[in-house]
């Protein structure tokens, strides 16, 4: 396999030497990636000051404990390369983040193992110190056969039992970040060193150090480890349906984590895109699929801690132009096991444009318009505790005191969803409808949120007439 453009090349358990930073000119060998927390003001990077130095050697002693401690696992595997982010993408190099960045999917698909130092907060916390900070510590336990003959001690340790939980594993600070995500799901082989315990994870098993022996295996469609067993396309509608349940998990998943930059929400998520483009043989739009965007534009959200982000980073039919806070956030799109579920697509997608930095779909978003036709109505009542009844529900996507002025409401697509709508669990059809209001310019409308609208409500009776809209 041909290695990444950079790696830490360590050498073998033995050597003397000190590593350094190789420029690899694909040349073929193996790697063992890093997935890791940086922390605050993290200094211990390769930049376009530091390049030539990094290449002529790095002093293991100047590496912090983290790197220390990967670098020494490595060794141990007989791995003499080791890829870390900060040292391997020249930091202060736009084109080189750009370029480094669109190779995720590679670098972690196709490492040996990855190192997940789960519970170290940053580059000095070290993998072994945090990894031990959990454990329960060994009692001694003298012993003698009774007889005389054999004596000595034994030491036993308590450990969190994961009897039939696959993929559980007591979260630490990795799991609060976002960029981890695709590393974790995109691996074949992880070495998870938890608060507690080392976990073993692969295409095929879960491995808890507290009960190595046994097998645990998960049929959850959320799991990454099934989605790491598919190795050739989706074909059929069971499968991409599958594949489908995956993506909106884990944007769910993925909302909940912390970024330090909103300008990185779709690059770090590139590489499950991609992975899911290359499977399903869809088109990727702004964190979206185009052959599935009728569902995919009814994401919502659940409570009012949200905000617009700061800086441009979607248009407002994306679940990422949102900064998640506290608030919980849904799809209302059923699980591979809703087998009865069924739906109908209502409005008519007209157009779907979405600019990126330097062409890349799955990268940096400059600007996005959604062109659609459907059955709309005005909603011209301004009372929110009027919205909500047994037949129709709203959700904002911000809070109710931002908003003001009518309200355009249209009809999207019609099914049974699995979300928790009508104060429980919806067994009968709805109507999904997003909501929107104009912006500055009269003729372009900005998502606000969805309505759902039970079957048979008279809510669907009258008012609608066919509307165009751009919505950005």
């Amino acid at each position: 396999m041909p290695l990444p453009k950079r790696v830490i090349y360590i050498g073998r358990t033995d050597t003397t030497s000190d590593p350094y930073l190789l420029e690899t000119d694909n040349e073929i060998g193996a790697w063992v990636a890093l997935s890791h927390c940086w922390g605050q003001g993290a200094s211990f990077t390769t930049t376009t000051t530091n390049l030539l130095e990094r290449k002529r050697g790095i002093p293991f002693a100047d590496f912090p404990a983290t790197f220390q401690d990967a670098i020494t696992i490595s060794r141990r595997l007989g791995i003499k390369n080791l890829w870390i982010d900060s040292l391997c993408i020249i930091q202060d190099s736009a084109s080189d983040w750009l370029e480094q960045s669109r190779q995720m999917k590679q670098v972690y698909s196709n490492a040996i193992v990855t190192l997940v130092a789960e519970a170290s907060e940053d580059s000095h916390s070290g993998i072994f110190t945090s990894a031990n900070a959990g454990r329960a510590k060994p009692v001694h336990v003298p012993f003698h056969d009774g007889r005389g003959n054999y004596s000595g001690s034994l030491y036993s340790q308590a450990f969190h039992q994961y009897f039939g939980v696959a993929g559980c594993y007591e979260p630490g600070p990795l799991s609060s970040r976002a960029w981890a995500l695709q590393e974790d799901v995109l691996s074949q082989r992880i070495l998870r060193y938890a608060s507690d315990q080392l976990f073993w994870a692969c295409r095929t098993s879960f491995h808890p150090e507290s009960n190595p022996s046994v097998f645990h295996e998960s049929q959850d469609i959320s799991d990454p480890r099934n989605f790491r067993r598919r190795t050739q396309s989706s074909d059929t509608e069971i499968e991409k349906f599958e594949l489908l349940s995956f993506w909106y998990t884990i944007v769910r998943q993925y909302r909940k984590r912390q970024l330090t930059f909103e300008k990185d929400k779709f690059p770090a998520l590139s590489g499950i895109a991609m992975e899911m483009a290359e499977r399903i043989k869809y088109t990727y739009v702004a964190g979206l699929w185009l052959e599935d965007i009728h569902a995919g534009l009814l994401w919502s959200t659940i409570g009012t801690d949200f905000c617009r982000t700061p800086e441009y980073v979607a248009p407002s039919w994306s679940w990422a132009c949102l900064t998640q806070l506290r608030s919980s956030y849904s799809y209302p799109y059923p699980t591979a096991h809703d087998q009865d579920y069924s739906r109908m697509n209502i409005a008519e997608i007209l157009r779907v444009d979405v600019s990126t930095v330097s062409g890349d779909p799955y990268g940096q978003v400059t600007s996005g318009m959604l062109r659609v036709r459907g059955p709309s109505k005005n909603i011209t009542y301004w009372n929110a505790k009027n919205f909500n009844s047994a037949a129709m529900e709203l959700r904002f996507d911000v809070g109710k005191e931002e908003l003001d002025g009518d309200i355009l409401c249209m009809q999207i697509l019609q099914g049974r969803a699995r979300d928790e709508i009508f104060g429980g669990i919806s067994e009968s059809r709805s109507t999904s409808c997003i909501l929107m209001k104009t912006t500055i310019e009269v003729e372009e409308y900005q998502r606000i949120g969805v309505a759902y609208i039970k079957e048979g409500s008279m809510e669907l009776e009258y008012g609608w007439e066919m509307r165009e809209v751009t919505v950005i």
